[in-house]
């Protein structure tokens, strides 16, 4: 029998369909439609993949897959893939068909594993670089970043042209 724990991480057919919905309205703009095949939905709750797979980690995919608007998995139209998170180690073998005007991907299977290999091409997913917000004012936790930087006052003897200050000569 399992476990508290063990039922409360499988993910439901329920949640599995939400995250189809959620990756469809994400990545339709992009002409991809995402499908999920029966064996998908068993190997997701597979007691080998450890830890398990959350819903949540298959959204985050889908999101980094249309953070690149898609243009990764449109090089392989009408062929087979690997979808490959670098962050989780999630792989998702797929098949990629160009149907009335667009890519529909089948997700086949998924499975967490560091070294997994494939003769099928490989399309790497890693975590979007944040901008940095080093000089963005109040983007930092901190409230004193929150204020705008102190600019010295114009005075008589500099000048402002073109956006930069300027030493005005006699």
């Amino acid at each position: 029998m399992k476990s508290f724990k063990e039922i409360s991480e499988e993910v439901t057919a329920a949640q599995l369909k939400d995250v189809e919905k959620f990756a469809d309205r994400l990545l339709n703009k992009f002409d991809i439609d995402i499908e999920f095949t029966r064996h998908f939905a068993d190997r997701l709750n597979d007691p080998r993949n450890k830890p398990a797979i959350t819903a949540q980690e298959l959204a985050a995919i889908f999101k980094k897959m249309a953070d690149n608007k898609g243009k990764r998995i449109k090089k392989y139209g009408n062929k087979e893939a690997i979808l490959k998170d670098i962050q989780s180690d999630l792989n998702l073998p797929v098949v990629i068909n160009w149907k009335n005007g667009e890519f529909e991907v089948v997700n086949k299977t998924i499975m967490r594993k560091k070294g997994f290999k494939s003769p099928d091409p490989v399309v790497k997913y890693e975590e979007v670089a944040a901008t940095s917000t080093a000089n963005v004012v109040g983007t930092g936790s901190d409230v004193a970043d929150w204020k705008k930087p102190k600019r010295k006052p114009l005075t008589r003897h500099y000048i402002e042209i073109m956006g930069k200050r300027k030493r005005q000569t006699k």
